[in-house]
């Protein structure tokens, strides 16, 4: 691959292999710094105070099917810590990550207004107007950026100030 690339790639585009299992190592244990570093463990207190709106049945339906489906993700990386040679699975696991979070966002979403975006982008957009903008989720996943410029970025991201204590 790292000789010819594939179809997507130009000849100067080629990635080179060697840093993509590395980055994915480093990505997640970073995540489990900032949840360990930020307090993840205090989520059912800040949650505490969250009251019940009343739901019709296809509502309740949908917060069922999507956390459902977000434990079926969860279960996928109970089982891929069982393998043998981590780097096997690493990308799996970043697949059942990425989808166990987002059938909680949707889940979330559907319990807070009664609706379900039709696609990622809209479900990511819904999920940062509704609760993330509005200071109802937890660190790490209460970090969001508007744009990238330095000073939205230097503003925005908690977690950084976590880190320097």
């Amino acid at each position: 691959m790292l000789e010819h690339g594939t179809l997507a790639e130009t000849a100067s585009d080629i990635p080179d292999a060697r840093f993509a299992l590395p980055s994915t190592i480093h990505w997640i244990r970073t995540l489990a710094i900032l949840a360990e570093v930020s307090g993840f463990a205090t989520a059912r207190p800040f949650y505490v105070s969250v009251q019940r709106r009343t739901m019709t049945d296809r509502e309740i339906n949908s917060v069922c099917e999507q956390m459902l489906f977000a434990f079926h993700q969860l279960a996928a990386l109970a089982a891929l810590e069982l393998a043998p040679n981590k780097a096997d699975v690493a990308r799996i696991g970043i697949v059942a990550w990425y989808y166990g979070i987002y059938g909680a966002a949707s889940a979330m979403i559907a319990a807070g207004d009664g609706s379900f975006p039709d696609t990622h982008a809209a479900t990511a957009q819904q999920w940062d107007r509704q609760f993330a903008a509005n200071g109802l989720v937890v660190a790490p996943f209460a970090d969001r950026v508007s744009n990238l410029t330095d000073a939205e970025m230097s503003s925005s991201v908690s977690w950084a100030s976590s880190l320097e204590h």
